[in-house]
């Protein structure tokens, strides 16, 4: 079982982490010999193109725990713009945070509106019934491990 803890104590620590995000995304040119130009549900850990993991520590995402669910924020460039990027993974094996516990995070962590395109975390969603563009997919982090990731457009 997972639990989910967004009190002020860790508000706090989102909004400090947000913060300290902010200051170092992901520049386009780099993020864009990283990324999958997977438009699927999942991107698997063997998916994963050479350089990844280098790149990925120079623009670290920064951790907050909420109870027992770690959540990984950063900031990265694309070419419409900059998007704010969360990546929530729960401590239980071959469990991910569902649809609730996703909304929480997200509106925790400043997204526009709500995530009405997910139907379940199994799904990926682009940007319906949400102000901003967003997208919703898997991300294997470990193997058979995944955590659930949503950017969205930061005007």
């Amino acid at each position: 079982m997972s639990i989910l803890i967004i009190g002020p104590e860790e508000q706090i620590l989102i909004d400090v982490a947000i913060a300290i995000a902010q200051t170092n995304p992901i520049p386009w040119e780099v993020a864009k010999a990283i990324v999958e130009p997977n438009d699927g549900d999942a991107v698997l850990l063997r998916d994963r193109k050479p350089g990844a993991d280098e790149i990925r520590a120079k623009y670290k995402p920064q951790n907050v725990m909420l109870g027992t669910y770690r959540v990984a924020i950063s900031f990265e460039e694309q070419p419409l713009g900059i998007f704010r990027h969360v990546s929530v993974s729960s401590h239980a094996p071959k469990m991910v945070p569902g649809p609730e516990v996703m909304q929480m995070v997200c509106e925790a962590c400043g997204f526009s509106g709500p995530l009405c395109g997910i139907v379940s975390t199994s799904r990926t969603a682009i940007g319906r019934n949400s102000k901003l563009p967003f997208r919703v997919w898997l991300e294997e982090f470990e193997p058979g491990r995944f955590a659930v990731n949503v950017i969205e457009f930061v005007p």
